[in-house]
């Protein structure tokens, strides 16, 4: 297992965890133990580890500044970046980091499935879709910061102010 932390990244070895990475993580995500991606808590970047070493800092594109939130994804060549104040939503093609656009800034959580990605956004809002055509599904009076599920039809999405959803179109 992976822990990211206030001061680094440490990996579990079978006994006991160690620092696998000397940065400060805010998301973690992977697919394997071969797969792992940790978003930054500035400058809108990430770290990639491949089983045997870390890559990194990468810079998401078009992002400006500000925490790495959120990181999902369906696999090793299906991987989506959130950042607090980018107006893009990110994702990582297997070879290279590409941007969406999806036009509102805020995403703070994602959630990725092989039919539909999912972005919880500071201003409560929830939008799904796939490659260019988004749709709102969810509108609440809190920031919405994490989405977890078991499919594209079965969601939990936490939130400030105590809001816990359950999400089924």
């Amino acid at each position: 297992g992976v822990l990211a932390g206030r001061s680094s990244v440490r990996r579990w070895d079978g006994a006991r965890y160690t620092i696998s990475l000397a940065k400060t993580g805010m998301s973690v995500w992977g697919s394997g133990p071969n797969d792992i991606w940790v978003g930054g808590d500035f400058g809108c970047q990430v770290f990639y580890y491949n089983g045997a070493g870390w890559t990194g800092p990468i810079t998401l594109p078009a992002c400006a500044a500000g925490p790495v939130t959120g990181i999902h994804g369906t696999g090793p060549s299906d991987v989506y970046f959130t950042a607090e104040y980018s107006a893009a939503l990110h994702r990582w093609d297997g070879t290279k980091l590409n941007t969406l656009t999806v036009g509102t800034t805020g995403k703070v959580s994602v959630f990725a499935t092989t039919t539909r990605v999912f972005i919880g956004t500071t201003g409560g809002e929830v939008l799904t879709g796939l490659g260019t055509t988004w749709n709102q599904v969810v509108d609440v009076d809190a920031r919405l910061d994490k989405i977890l599920g078991f499919g594209a039809d079965k969601l939990w999405i936490g939130g400030r102010s105590g809001f816990v959803l359950s999400y089924r179109p």
